[in-house]
């Protein structure tokens, strides 16, 4: 029953076949044990959200309902039998009234055409409206739930969760029992994103703190579950000395005074914690077994996983359960043991018992046709994990479901994972996503479906750009039919709307879409869904960067333009620089647009460039992949358009609608509902500097000049090389 001291052999480096991850070993060490692992799971996390949310006692029976039927029940409200899946009438029946049903927020359906999306008429998503959460039926828990996360902020969260009592009171006593029809919207997960956000960056701070950065690496496993690898710190002699967790290091090596501390009171700390912390199957282990090297990261990592609960618990009110053992596999299941509100450590002389309980469906990356395939090859009396340990051999199950496959289940069964716990936490999603499902529906109903999810999606970009300075080129869009009976699915790529304005942007995207169904003649659908995918960053330079540090300095237009500054005087009163020339050239009609924005104090919202700019190749590249896709009108993606129309669509869309309507997109500051002037004509001149220094940077390439020439150059190749730079301007 004891395998931590078994020799690690080619066997036991899992592989990624027949539906298994792709398994790495660990840096920390060989030793199929050597590591330490914390699985964290927020206990009954959504209906856990909506207890903190409203201010109720945690002991109070809760069930948060979608379109009448349970989707989180709460450890309370099990008691009176009810699971997930009971109807409201089954609910109410089984509790005899004394459980309360909350209902999943939902984002109201709106035909496009009654209220503009850019009007910010909707209501938030938390009083059944709001900007749209991603997720709708069967919102559970899973790795691919996520496709954007929500604002981790705290005054974000404090919004949210943070309101007076008495205001928590009102919206319980709106919201308790009150049932909502599916057709009257899509279900909204904003909130319980907000709350996973919040709570992730916390865990993530606490551990920077008391662990240092390189000391542990964290994986977001899903809305409410993460591992973390704690090695490095736990047992630091089995590990590199290059582990990085993927944060930012200190830079000169020193631990913080905090980190420091935690770990002079480590051993003390990690004998009380292992008192509070669940010791699966206790009598199965040595005398010596808690005392040896493994023991020993393992009682310290019991000490990490009640720290951070506790800091969790203390600043944001939720709880949650930890696992804590040698491998994701093994602490995943060890976390089952300390719910809820507590923590269990499986130690590897138990891992054999554990696994003699431990159903086959139960386990890690088996809940699915491999685990079904596996015990498929076993009898009907024998579905644990023990009794793949005791009758298949390794030949057997890598002949039965391939060499991969098969080593890694003969590892599982025996508590053995090599997987990699992979730095996820600071990962950007690959697409933002929002879908619905329905009965059955087809034009012109479905309209208003597409429209309400191009408006979702359209906002969650918005704020995404704003956040991390990228946009998409591309958007999937997939739908589910049931002809005959049979569900089939069926997906095409349409390319992301650049329009200005967003109700354009939106409309452009429900008419392509409209056109696309109706061109394959599909009349009626049960499911459809957006993705806005193939993102490109976008060159976050200048201004923007000192503003976001906050506005220190209140300087009027004048001032910027150099009026009270010697310096700037002398600078503008220089002849023969480039403003000076395409002012001149009222028949050049590109350039000077953004040269004449630049000179006027009060800067229009068409005319504007964003502080995210982008060397106008690029732009013209990246509008060249999206006309490829497609679009329904190729004449506004011509080739002939000119370097600036190009990156008025691109970038103007955004932050230029940002500045009309009032929205601070862009980080601009809003003064009396209107963004500050100062702001934004810092930021187009900022913007018409970065585009000459973008192609005058090229011309000092072209033209080949060296400042070592110095007065060495006659005045005659001075203008031959002014003219050959202006010629290459222009070119560009």
């Amino acid at each position: 029953g004891h395998r931590r001291r078994r020799p690690a052999s080619s066997s036991l480096a899992g592989g990624g076949g027949g539906g298994v991850a792709s398994r790495d070993r660990g840096d920390a060490s060989d030793d199929p044990h050597g590591r330490v692992v914390l699985l964290l799971d927020m206990d009954c996390f959504y209906a856990q959200c909506e207890v903190v949310r409203l201010g109720l006692d945690p002991s109070a029976p809760l069930a948060l309902v979608q379109w009448r039927s349970a989707l989180a029940v709460n450890y309370p409200a099990r008691k009176f039998g009810i699971k997930r899946g009971d109807s409201f009438e089954v609910i109410q029946q089984k509790s005899k009234g004394e459980c309360a049903a909350i209902h999943l927020p939902v984002t109201p359906v709106t035909p496009v055409d009654d209220v503009p999306a850019s009007s910010g008429a909707s209501p938030r998503c938390g009083d059944g409206g709001g900007n749209g959460g991603g997720e709708d039926e069967g919102a559970s828990p899973s790795t691919d739930d996520d496709d954007g996360e929500a604002d981790a902020s705290p005054s974000a969260y404090d919004e949210e969760f943070h309101q007076p009592q008495h205001v928590r009171d009102e919206m319980y006593r709106r919201e308790k029992n009150r049932m909502r029809s599916q057709s009257e919207g899509k279900a909204c997960l904003d909130r319980y994103r907000l709350a996973s956000s919040r709570i992730f960056s916390l865990i993530d701070e606490t551990l920077a703190q008391i662990l240092g950065r390189k000391n542990f690496i964290l994986e977001r496993a899903s809305i409410d579950e993460l591992f973390i690898d704690v090695t490095a710190f736990c047992r630091p002699s089995a590990t590199s000395d290059d582990v990085d967790g993927g944060g930012d290091g200190d830079g000169d090596g020193k631990e913080s005074d905090a980190t420091t501390n935690f770990r002079e009171g480590c051993e003390e700390g990690a004998v009380r914690s292992l008192g509070e912390t669940a010791i699966c199957h206790d009598e199965r282990l040595h005398a010596d077994e808690k005392d040896d090297e493994v023991g020993r990261a393992l009682r310290l990592g019991c000490h990490v996983a009640r720290t951070v609960r506790r800091a969790v618990f203390d600043e944001l009110g939720f709880t949650l359960s930890a696992g804590i053992s040698t491998s994701k596999l093994v602490s995943k299941l060890a976390a089952s043991y300390g719910k809820p509100n507590g923590q269990a450590v499986i130690f590897p002389g138990a891992m054999a018992k554990v696994m003699e309980e431990t159903q086959i469906s139960k386990t890690r990356l088996l809940g699915g046709k491999l685990g079904k395939r596996v015990q498929s090859l076993l009898p009907e009396s024998e579905t644990t994990m023990g009794s793949v340990a005791r009758l298949l051999p390794l030949d057997r199950l890598e002949e039965e479901i391939g060499e991969e496959s098969g080593r890694w289940v003969f590892d599982a069964c025996r508590g053995i994972d090599h997987e990699a716990v992979r730095a996820t936490l600071r990962v950007l999603p690959k697409s933002i996503t929002a879908f619905k499902s329905f009965p059955k529906v087809s034009y012109p109903e479905l309209e208003k479906w597409t429209a309400l999810l191009a408006r979702d999606v359209m906002k969650r970009v918005e704020t995404d750009n704003a956040r991390n300075n990228r946009i998409p080129k591309s958007v999937t869009v997939g739908y589910t039919m049931v002809p005959g009976g049979a569900w089939i699915g069926r997906t095409f790529r349409l390319p992301f709307p650049t329009d200005r304005d967003f109700d354009a942007r939106v409309q452009r995207l429900v008419d392509s879409t409209r056109r696309v169904l109706t061109e394959r003649g599909h009349s009626s659908f049960i499911r459809i869904g957006l993705s806005a995918i193939d993102f490109v960053v976008r060159a976050r330079v200048g201004i923007d960067s000192f503003f976001r540090k906050g506005e220190a300095l209140k300087s009027s237009p004048k001032r910027l333009l150099g009026s009270g500054d010697a310096s700037n005087k002398k600078a503008a009163a220089k002849p023969g620089g480039i403003n000076d020339y395409f002012l001149s050239k009222s028949a050049q009609p590109a350039t000077p647009r953004v040269i004449a924005s630049a000179s006027s104090p009060r800067p229009s919202g068409c005319e504007s460039a964003s502080q995210n700019t982008l060397p106008p190749e690029q732009l013209q590249g990246e509008a060249g992949s999206i006309d490829k896709v497609g679009d329904s009108d190729p004449a506004e993606h011509s080739s002939s358009m000119t370097d600036e129309e190009v990156a008025r669509r691109l970038q103007g869309s955004y932050d230029d609608e940002a500045r009309g309507l009032g929205r601070d997109y862009s980080g601009a500051s809003i003064v009396g509902g209107s963004v500050d002037r100062d702001k934004a004509f810092a930021l187009q001149l900022q913007s018409s500097y970065d585009r000459e220094h973008s192609v005058l940077s090229h011309v000092e390439r072209f033209s080949g000049r060296k400042s070592h020439l110095g007065a060495a150059n006659s005045k005659k190749k001075e203008v031959v090389n002014k003219r050959s730079k202006i010629d290459y301007f222009l070119k560009k």
